[in-house]
């Protein structure tokens, strides 16, 4: 092959190069214009820059997985001091020793996870962060307040700004943090300790309650049922890391 021939080759792979590169700052170009025509995400102020359009992705991506963070410590500390300080049953109740004794006068709260969901907001809001909350069918729901990023530079050979309005919302199972809401805790608890036997009354808990650890024993005719997560859980105000215990004594059907 001759040396004209060579140079055909390499101007030809060139010019497709180029013709590619052309393409693709095409196509993100003509991406990028169409999201500025959406609800969301609603770009603002001009110049459509694909640069601006990954720096805010990524500025996003970062808030996330920040407050996501926090939400996390959020449960996690709320679920350790609602227990501790015994927040999820009825102000009547007796104990022995560590052990709370259900009875008549003596019962788990049915509005227990409404007190969850306010513990979790406090304690965003001891991170200057805005979240309404709402924990219902073991579910939390999490949503901040609106917010502008925006994405500028001059040093670009052609300088832009553009903005988006951000809302950051979270959806997830409970058992995502290895815990679970107080009512499934009642409702559980309600239906397993009818049971006549220690090993029907585990099979329940394990069945009704599979994101938490449950242990029965019997001791003559007082059932010991304790729950706790199945890892540590770190309290952030303590900086301690913990499996806290609900133990709950009634008597055998």
């Amino acid at each position: 092959m001759n040396k004209s021939t060579n140079n055909f080759q390499r101007n030809k792979k060139s010019q497709i190069f180029s013709t590619l590169v052309v393409v693709f700052v095409l196509a993100i170009c003509v991406y990028s214009l169409a999201l500025s025509f959406t609800e969301r995400p609603k770009l603002e102020k001009a110049t459509i820059a694909p640069l601006s359009i990954l720096d805010l992705y990524n500025q996003e991506q970062d808030l996330n997985h920040q407050y996501f963070d926090y939400l996390k410590e959020a449960i996690y500390t709320s679920y350790i001091e609602m227990v501790q300080n015994n927040q999820f049953i009825s102000q009547n109740c007796l104990f022995s020793g560590d052990r709370i004794d259900l009875d008549s006068n003596c019962y788990l709260l049915s509005d227990a996870d409404t007190t969850f969901s306010d513990s979790v907001k406090g304690y965003l809001k001891t991170k200057n962060l805005d979240f309404t909350i709402e924990i219902s069918n073991n579910n939390i729901v999490a949503e901040g307040q609106e917010q502008t990023l925006t994405s500028q530079s001059q040093q670009t050979f052609f300088p832009f700004s553009t903005s988006y309005n951000f809302k950051p919302k979270f959806s997830y199972p409970l058992s995502t943090f290895f815990v679970s809401s107080f009512s499934k805790i009642k409702n559980a608890v309600e239906t397993c300790k009818t049971k006549k036997t220690t090993e029907e009354i585990q099979l329940c808990m394990d069945s009704n309650l599979e994101e938490m650890n449950s242990n029965v024993i019997k001791h003559d005719n007082e059932i010991t049922l304790i729950i706790k997560p199945n890892v540590n859980l770190l309290n952030a105000r303590s900086n301690n890391l913990l499996k806290p215990e609900i133990k709950l004594q009634f008597n055998s059907v």
